[in-house]
C-alpha cells in the first residue's frame, strides 16, 4: 500500500510537471510584438548583448507610448533601423566605466548614497602613489611575502625573510608604506567590486537607467552595421590616442580626430567647429574620445520632460520558483517586449554563458507553450544556430543514444574525412584549404537531408522567416536570471 501511494505521488508530480510544460490553448491568443519592432540586428563579435536589449526595449516603448517621445521624434517610424535607439553610445559609457549609478539603482543594489565611479578614480590615484613610494622604498628587494606574513602575525619560519636583517633600519618606514597600500587596494577592491556587480557582464537596466536621465541616441547617427566587429571599435578608439598622441600639433591632433569621427557617425552634420570642443576634452589622457563623441550631448535626444518611465525589474536565485518567473514575464508582455538576462547554453548555444535578449511574445506549438524570444546576431542567425547545436549533439550522442545510430553513418563518414596536407617535408601539419571545405559540405548535405526529424529528436527550437526563436517556455523559464520592461509611471 505504501509504494502505490508513493507511485501515485510520483504520477501526479511526472503529470504536474508534463502540464506546466504544455499549458497552451491552440485557440487563445497570446501577446505577439513581432509586427511592431524594426529589423533584428546583430552584435557580430562585441559584447553588446545588454546594450542590443535595453535600446531594444526603450525603441519599443517610444513606438507604444507617443506621448513620451522627444518632441523632435514625434512622427518618427520606430520600426524603421534608422529610427533605432543605437546601443553604442550606453555601452561605450559601460566600457569606460563612467555610467554614474541613480539614487535608485544605489537603493536597489544595496550600495551607499554617496559611492561614484570618480571616487574610484580618485582613490585609484592615491594607490599609484603608494605602490610607486613602496616601490622606491624597497628597491625590488623587498620580499612582499615575508612582510604579509609579519604584518598579519602569521608564521613565516619556512620562508627565507633575510631582507628584515639587511633592511633593519628602514623596516618600521616599509611596514608603513606596505599596510597604506594594502589599505588601498582592499578599499579599491570593494568599491570596483560594487560597481561590478550592475556592469559586469552588462546590465539592461543600467542602460536603460541611463538612457531615461542622460537621453540616447538614433541608429541614424551610430549605425551599429558599421562597427558591429569588435576589432574595429578598438582599433578606432586606438587611432584616436595614436592620433593625439603622435601629432605635431594640437591642430594635426584635432584634425585626425575628425576623421576617425567622421567614420564613426558616417550620417552627421556636425563641422569641425562643431566637433572641435568635443574633441579637445579628449585631448586629456584620462578622457575617452569614443565616449566623448558618442555621449556628447549633439548627438543625444531626451525623452520629454513630462515622461515618467518606470523599470519594471526582477533577478531570481537558483531556487526561485519557475511560476514567479513566469508571472512577471507574462505581465510584462501584456504591455510590450521583455528584457532577459540568462544562461545561453543549451537554449541558443553549445557554449555557457550569460546573455541578454528579449522576449516579443508567446505562441502555442502542438499543445506547448513556447516564448518568442528576439537576438541580436541578425536575421540568419536562428537556423545556424540551430544546425550548429543538431550537428554538435550528433556528434556527442552517436556512441550513447540509440536515436543518433541513424545518422552516425553519415557523420561518420563526414568526420573521417581527411583534411591534412600529405607532405612528409613539412614539419607542420597543415589543413588543406579544399579538403576542409568539402568535409564542411559533407556534414550540411547530411544535415540537410534529415534536417526535420533531427530538429524534432534532438530538441532544438523552430525560427520564424524573419529570424525570431519559438522556444519551449520551460526552457526560457529554467534559464532566466533577471528581467525588465518599462511601463509609463502614473
Amino acid at each position: 500500500m505504501k509504494n502505490r501511494n508513493v507511485l501515485l505521488i510520483l504520477v501526479f508530480f511526472l503529470s504536474f510537471l508534463q502540464a506546466y510544460a504544455i499549458d497552451c490553448d491552440e485557440d487563445k491568443s497570446y501577446p505577439d510584438w513581432r509586427s511592431s519592432q524594426g529589423p533584428i540586428r546583430d552584435q557580430d563579435t562585441i559584447g553588446w548583448c545588454y546594450a542590443f536589449t535595453a535600446s531594444d526595449l526603450l525603441t519599443d516603448f517610444m513606438n507604444r507610448n507617443p506621448d513620451h517621445r522627444p518632441k523632435k521624434l514625434s512622427n518618427l517610424d520606430f520600426t524603421k533601423k534608422e529610427n533605432m535607439v543605437s546601443p553604442m553610445s550606453g555601452a561605450v559609457a559601460v566600457e569606460n566605466g563612467v555610467l554614474e549609478l541613480s539614487s535608485t539603482m544605489k537603493m536597489n543594489y544595496d550600495i551607499d548614497k554617496t559611492f561614484s565611479y570618480e571616487k574610484v578614480l580618485e582613490n585609484n590615484i592615491k594607490l599609484e602613489k603608494s605602490q610607486k613610494d613602496y616601490n622606491e622604498t624597497c628597491r625590488n628587494d623587498c620580499q612582499h611575502d615575508c612582510l604579509y606574513s609579519y604584518i598579519h602575525n602569521l608564521d613565516y619560519s619556512h620562508l627565507k625573510c633575510d631582507f628584515f636583517q639587511s633592511r633593519s633600519k628602514d623596516l618600521p618606514e616599509i611596514v608603513k608604506l606596505f599596510k597604506k597600500v594594502e589599505e588601498l587596494d582592499k578599499k579599491q577592491r570593494l568599491d570596483i567590486g560594487k560597481y561590478q556587480r550592475i556592469t559586469m557582464g552588462g546590465n539592461a537596466e543600467l542602460i536603460l537607467d541611463y538612457y531615461i536621465r542622460s537621453g540616447f541616441s538614433l541608429e541614424s547617427q551610430f549605425p551599429t552595421d558599421n562597427f558591429k566587429a569588435e576589432d574595429r571599435l578598438s582599433q578606432i578608439s586606438h587611432e584616436f590616442s595614436l592620433a593625439f598622441g603622435t601629432a605635431k600639433s594640437k591642430e594635426q591632433a584635432l584634425c585626425s580626430g575628425y576623421e576617425l569621427y567622421k567614420e564613426l557617425c558616417p550620417n552627421c552634420t556636425q563641422t569641425f567647429e562643431d566637433i572641435k570642443p568635443i574633441l579637445e576634452k579628449s585631448l586629456n589622457p584620462q578622457k575617452s574620445a569614443l565616449y566623448e563623441l558618442t555621449n556628447n550631448d549633439q548627438f543625444k535626444f531626451n525623452l520629454s520632460k513630462s515622461s515618467k518611465i518606470d523599470i519594471k525589474k526582477f533577478s531570481y536565485q537558483e531556487e526561485s520558483e519557475l511560476s514567479e518567473k513566469r508571472k512577471n514575464i507574462d505581465e510584462g508582455l501584456t504591455k510590450g517586449i521583455v528584457g532577459i538576462g540568462y544562461d545561453i547554453s543549451n537554449i541558443l548555444s553549445l557554449n555557457k554563458g550569460g546573455h541578454a535578449s528579449t522576449l516579443v511574445g508567446k505562441k502555442c506549438i502542438q499543445g506547448q507553450e513556447h516564448y518568442i524570444l528576439r537576438n541580436s546576431w541578425g536575421s540568419q542567425a536562428c537556423e545556424a544556430e540551430k544546425k550548429e547545436i543538431i550537428l554538435g549533439r550528433i556528434e556527442t550522442a552517436a556512441s550513447e543514444q540509440e536515436v543518433a545510430k541513424k545518422y552516425s553513418g553519415c557523420m561518420s563518414i563526414c568526420n573521417d574525412m581527411p583534411t591534412k596536407i600529405e607532405n612528409s617535408f613539412s614539419l607542420f601539419s597543415q589543413d588543406d584549404p579544399k579538403k576542409v571545405l568539402e568535409k564542411k559540405e559533407c556534414k550540411n548535405s547530411c544535415y540537410n537531408k534529415n534536417k526535420d526529424e533531427l530538429s524534432q529528436k534532438f530538441g532544438t527550437y523552430e525560427c520564424d522567416k524573419i529570424g525570431y526563436y519559438f522556444i519551449e517556455s520551460e526552457k526560457i523559464l529554467n534559464a532566466t536570471s533577471s528581467a525588465q520592461y518599462l511601463v509609463p509611471k502614473n
